[in-house]
């Protein structure tokens, strides 16, 4: 199963890394971001293997288990954990898709009258003969049409056949999803080898352990039945049972109350035979070759203990493995016998949905859901960065946030995200300054909504050309015209800003400023749609790494709405530029014949980001920010950056500006209209 870890835990999760301050491992489970990642993961998986919208959500106190809505996951990002995790999920996700619950909870409430329609009516016999034994005195049709709601108390039978269920459905719909989902078979093989294949579990079915005709033992046997390690002799009625279940025929049960009737068969079955023993507890051992009686009772078994069913037992169908063994020479010592008593426990909880999972914090569990409802993606970026300085690490984990939801504004989740001091806005006045020269600027920027005509006369069709009409008479024929009407595409303006802590101040409040002007401005021109992003950097599980955030998008948000963001934000990063524009290069609108695609940038300097040994910075960092840009152009995508000046800048600023941004280069005044307006519509009209 290395192989599965290996290739797709790999696949899905980073490697831990180390806290910059102490030196100590990062606590599992402490990376939010990453454990929103992991829901997501596991959701995806659950979503297109069920083909339902099936809730995926972390365990917490009030709840261990599926109850037919929603699957529940441990909050642990352990590579170790994840493949089995996953495929108990997917375990889960199949009841929901599979498995009657209501049959289910009538069997546990003990609803006879419920019951007595699903089920067969030798099943409702031995129901019926189980509490008579124990001094039930209806008549077998009073007991048909009876509810169950106290009197003689059977409970402790319904908890038996309840577990039978629980395995048999469990082959069912397993077999169901290893033959619909088969690129999904390795989650489930890990689920398997955690729970069912342990070393202490292929132990005990060797050992002389476990081999009394009472319930422990018989359960035992029959949970780890599709173990290669099986001893169909170790008790009475075992290959009985084995048969009955027919693992390689699992699929022909059709629903929950078929399972429940094989349970109470099974049920039956082992009553009949711990009945025979004379005692529950009797603590005679039983001949692991099996007794005479039983081979008679198996005609097909042979000599040396096998099932005789040859095709059977070496069948690759799911639920079937290797010939039985009869290997039971050797006892446990007490140490194991206390190990495999834990295991055979943990596959009682795993049969009742009730496996330990990892907790997470009422607290943590808002803020997951605050993430997950921001729409928080994790994009690994920077991997071809060229740097000075000799370190191991290649990549670094880039947070991309969709939505900026008002949990998120509350505060609390994202560093650069907090309610304003005294609910009053640090970049308020800028926004609103912004709307009324966006007013002006709409105006200025009226290139995008001209139409041009352009009229082709003499010709030999079209419609006719008034002014040539009186050339007919002397046998002219070209007196036809056409007129072409050319309209600027539909477009998509990206704009980014740079959200560093130099950029604190009046350099944001004037990005501020400029961006809601021209947002305000696109509602004035027909077929531009605008967004706007935010760059900086997050502390997530201990470091820091580089975020962008979807501010506003027209066809999602208002501009009322992208001011109320605008007022809670509180520039504290660094500029992880061209890590950034690399994350949302799939999400670009890329340009072509019939749609206009531009991007704009709003920075204040050179790129840096230094976290965790990951090290960007100077000639390295801007030549990997010009590369992104270059790719945004590729695409279609025309590009330009505002270089937004503050009291001082060096020389070397505006010579890396203008490496990453070349001839779209511009170093003037944002917060004025006419050069804001005619730089925009230079780019607009730009080829």
């Amino acid at each position: 199963m290395n192989n599965y870890n290996n290739t797709l835990s790999s696949y899905w999760l980073e490697e831990d890394d180390f806290d910059v301050l102490t030196g100590e491992k990062i606590k599992q489970g402490k990376d939010l971001f990453k454990l929103a990642s992991y829901q997501r993961a596991v959701a995806n998986f659950v979503k297109i293997v069920t083909n339902q919208d099936i809730k995926v959500k972390f365990n917490s106190k009030d709840a261990s288990y599926t109850d037919g809505k929603t699957v529940v996951i441990g909050a642990s990002t352990n590579p170790k954990d994840f493949d089995p995790n996953v495929g108990l999920a997917l375990h889960e996700a199949s009841h929901c898709v599979l498995t009657d619950f209501k049959v289910w909870e009538r069997l546990i409430s003990g609803d006879i009258n419920y019951l007595s329609s699903k089920l067969s009516e030798e099943s409702i016999k031995t129901l019926y003969n189980t509490c008579v034994g124990i001094g039930f005195t209806d008549t077998f049709n009073e007991f048909k049409t009876r509810t169950y709601t106290g009197g003689i108390d059977f409970r402790n039978e319904i908890d038996i056949i309840k577990d039978l269920t629980n395995y048999v459905e469990d082959r069912r719909i397993d077999l169901y999803m290893f033959r619909n989902a088969q690129g999904y078979n390795g989650y489930y093989t890990a689920m398997y080898n955690k729970y069912f294949n342990n070393k202490i579990i292929d132990k005990g079915l060797k050992s002389t352990a476990k081999r009394t005709e009472d319930w422990d033992s018989y359960l035992f046997r029959i949970v780890n039945l599709t173990n290669k390690n099986r001893d169909l002799n170790a008790l009475k009625g075992l290959k009985e049972i084995y048969n009955l279940i027919d693992f390689k025929n699992i699929g022909r049960i059709g629903s929950t109350s078929e399972s429940i009737d094989i349970a109470i068969a099974i049920y039956k079955i082992v009553t009949g035979y711990i009945q025979e023993s004379g005692s529950e507890n009797n603590s005679k051992p039983n001949n692991s070759k099996g007794s005479s009686e039983q081979e008679n009772e198996n005609p097909t078994a042979g000599g040396n203990g096998q099932d005789g069913d040859s095709e059977d037992e070496n069948s690759e169908e799911f639920g079937s493995g290797p010939s039985a063994t009869t290997n039971g020479e050797f006892d446990l010592k007490d140490t194991e016998l206390k190990r495999l008593n834990k295991a055979q426990e943990k596959q009682k909880d795993f049969g009742n949905g009730d496996v330990k999972k990892t907790n997470v914090t009422k607290k943590d569990s808002k803020t997951l859901d605050a993430i997950n409802e921001s729409g928080s993606d994790s994009i690994e970026v920077g991997n071809d960065v060229q740097r000075r300085w000799g370190n191991n690490k290649k990549g670094v984990q880039c947070l991309v946030i969709e939505k900026i939801t008002d949990t998120v504004l509350e505060g609390g989740i994202y560093n650069d995200f907090h309610k304003p001091w005294g609910n009053k806005s640090r970049y308020g006045d800028f926004a609103q300054r912004g709307l009324v020269l966006g007013k002006l600027l709409g105006k200025k920027l009226k290139v995008r909504n001209e139409e041009k005509s352009t009229v082709f006369n003499r010709l030999r069709n079209g419609k006719i050309d008034k002014r040539m009409v009186s050339s007919l008479g002397y046998g002219a024929e070209n007196v036809f015209k056409n007129i072409e009407t050319s309209a600027f595409n539909p477009a998509t303006l990206h704009i980014s800003i740079d959200g560093s802590g130099s950029m604190s101040g009046d350099k944001f409040g004037n990005t501020i400023l400029a961006t809601v002007a021209i947002c305000q401005a696109a509602k004035m021109i027909q077929g531009l749609d605008v967004e706007v992003t935010y760059r900086t950097t997050e502390q997530v599980g201990g470091e820091y790494r580089p975020a962008i955030f979807y501010l506003y998008k027209s066809k999602r948000d208002t501009i009322r709405r992208f001011i109320k963001v605008i007022e809670s934000i509180n520039t504290c990063g660094t500029t992880p530029e061209g890590l950034c524009f690399e994350a949302i290069l799939k999400r670009m609108t890329a340009g072509n014949t019939h749609h206009d695609s531009y991007f704009v940038n709003f920075s204040d300097g050179a790129p840096w980001y230094n976290c965790h040994g990951y090290e960007y910075a100077g000639f390295e960092a801007s030549q990997h920010t010009a590369k992104q840009v270059k790719k945004f152009e590729s695409m279609g995508i025309k590009t330009m950056g505002y270089f937004i000046s503050g009291e001082w800048e060096s020389e070397n600023a505006h010579k890396m500006f203008k490496t990453m941004y070349g001839k779209g280069a511009n170093f003037v005044k944002v917060s004025e209209v006419t050069p804001l307006a005619k730089t925009l519509n230079e780019m607009f009209l730009k080829k």
